[in-house]
């Protein structure tokens, strides 16, 4: 999981590929998007300057792979 605390929204992986994103307010929680990343792209990482989502994907002939998504493109 991961927060970008400028937008106040919720990022979450699993193992299914499955993002969900959720906007989280001081009254609660509404999910407002899901997409598919990739088989077993649970990990992730947020870089709230450039507003890139990282993923851990599965190696591929023993190297380590990671997918990047700019958030809000």
């Amino acid at each position: 999981m991961g927060y970008d605390l400028d937008f106040g929204q919720l990022y979450a992986a699993g193992e299914s590929g499955m993002l969900s994103i959720f906007h989280v307010t001081a009254s609660g929680m509404t999910k407002i998007g899901e997409s598919f990343v990739e088989p077993i792209a649970h990990s992730l990482a947020i870089d709230a300057a450039t507003r890139e989502i990282c993923f851990r994907l599965k190696d591929i002939d023993r190297h380590p792979m990671m997918r990047v998504m700019r958030l809000g493109a």
